[in-house]
Parts: C-alpha cells; structure tokens; sequence
C-alpha cells in the first residue's frame, strides 16, 4: 500500500509541477487557473459534441459569416496530448502576462489576439490554403512569446555549447516545431507571433485598452463570481493593474518564464488532426 501511496503522491507532485506559474508557484492567477480548467472542460464536452468540426478556424469563416471561429478556435485541440501541451505552455506566459497587466485585462487581450491572428490567416486562406482548417491555443502562446522577448538581447542557454538571444527564441520554437510536427501549421503560428510584436509595439492598444471604468464596471457585474474564487488563487483587480500600467513598472523583456522547462524541452509535438486540416501547433 505504502508503494501506490508513493505513486500516488509522485504523479500528483508531477501534475502540479505542470500547472506551475512563471515563478513556480501553484495555483496560478485567476484568469489563467479559470481558462485551463475551461480548456479541459471544452475538450471533454468535445468526445460529446462535434467541437473541433464546429470550431476550427477554416479560411472561408469570414466569407460565411462564421465570425465566432474567430475567436473560438483557440479552445478547442485535436487529442488530449495536444491539449496538455499546450496548457503546460500557456499557463507560464500567460500567468506572468496577467500579474503584469490584471484578470479582466488579461481576457480582453487574448480574444484580440485571437481575432487578429485569425483575421490573416482567412484573408490569405481563402487563396493560399482553402481546405486547411486549423485549431488549437498555440497562437496564444506564440503571441505571448514574441511579446515579452521582442527586442530582448539576454542569452538563453539551451545546451552547454549553444545559447540564443530571447528574441530569436519565438523563431526557433517555430522551426522546430514544423520539423518536428509537419501537420502543425506554421503559417498561424508565423501569424501569432505577428500578433504578438504588434501587441508590444501598442498598435493594438486601441482594442485592448478599454477605459479602466468599463474594465472596473465588468469587475463589478462579475463581482459574485469574482467572491467565489478560492483565497488561494490570486485576483488582480483593475485599479491596481492601471497604476502599475501608469507608472511603467512592467518590464516585459526580462527572462522568460521557463525556469521550470529546460528551453530543449520545449519542443512541443502536437497529435495529428482527425480530419482535412493542420493543428494550429502547440509551442
């Protein structure tokens, strides 16, 4: 009994080490800790319903009016192993993004960017790759990463021999992910990382950046959910985050958030689509 005790304790101690924010620590913020269990939530649902058929981003979305692909693709994944992998990701960048910039904020930001990598990848679909559908929240971490190593010259050891610039990182996860993966789909991964610089160079400001009224008025209709989230997992309100904005306190080209992922093991494979298709990677 003492061995299955220990087995037990090992497999959970790895299942928490997974979910582990950009410091290490378990649970992660709000926004990040609700989307993972909404991500595994929607894949389970997804054995029930046709999910991955009726999300999946397909670059005739916008000539159908299928607007809520849009946005919609990023939550739904092929298989479970692409799913944990992308959440073991995700769930680093993301949780360091919303301590830097509060829950609400957060969510906002992620659906623009959704959109924004999206909005290409049809336009260009459309003549390009007509029958490729894609789906998948690797975008988001593309997005993410390209965000907070833009311009960032600081050395990335990957072996003893080798080491990268964090800006060349997104590149390198990109390349070797269509090697290691040729179903993935390079090209909304590409366009992710687009997304990503165009959110720190601030042209997306004017969507993400509502008036922080609006954004305390949403805290505010949210409020009895918001009173529901355990003590344990932290809530970063709005009018804290804005004087943090305000004051130019986040650094966002510092290190990135894999103290708890050697950069070799990064490499992320994704399961193959069922169907006419490409994931949308899982780096």
């Amino acid at each position: 009994m003492s061995g299955i005790s220990d087995y037990r304790k090992k497999a959970f101690e790895i299942l928490k080490a997974t979910v582990l924010d950009d410091e290490g620590k378990f649970p992660p913020p709000a926004f990040t800790s609700g989307l993972i269990v909404f991500l595994i939530i929607v894949h389970l649902l997804s054995y029930v319903y046709p999910l991955q058929k009726t999300y999946s981003l397909d670059p005739w979305a916008i000539y159908n009016f299928e607007f809520s692909k849009l946005s919609m693709y990023p939550l739904v994944h092929s298989g479970l192993l692409h799913l944990c992998l992308n959440i073991i990701t995700l769930v680093k960048f993301l949780s360091k993004y919303e301590k830097r910039h509060g829950t609400v904020h957060c969510g906002i930001v992620l659906n623009t960017l959704a959109t924004w990598t999206a909005i290409p990848y049809c336009l260009f679909g459309m003549l390009l790759w007509p029958n490729t559908a894609v789906l998948g929240s690797s975008g988001w971490c593309f997005s993410l990463i390209a965000f907070m190593t833009y311009g960032n010259k600081t050395p990335v050891r990957i072996t003893s021999y080798l080491s990268l610039p964090q800006w060349a990182m997104p590149y390198a996860f990109i390349l070797l992910l269509a090697i290691m993966v040729p179903n993935s789909s390079f090209v909304g991964h590409l366009l992710g990382m687009g997304t990503g610089y165009a959110l720190r160079l601030g042209w997306l400001r004017f969507m993400v950046e509502p008036p922080s009224k609006v954004v305390e008025w949403i805290e505010s209709k949210l409020q009895p959910v918001i009173g529901l989230i355990p003590g344990a997992i932290v809530y970063y309100k709005e009018a804290q985050m804005r004087d943090v904005r305000a004051e130019g306190l986040i650094a966002e080209s510092t290190v990135l958030p894999l103290a708890h992922l050697h950069p070799s093991d990064a490499n992320l494979p994704a399961q193959k689509f069922p169907g006419e298709g490409n994931v949308l990677g899982t780096a």
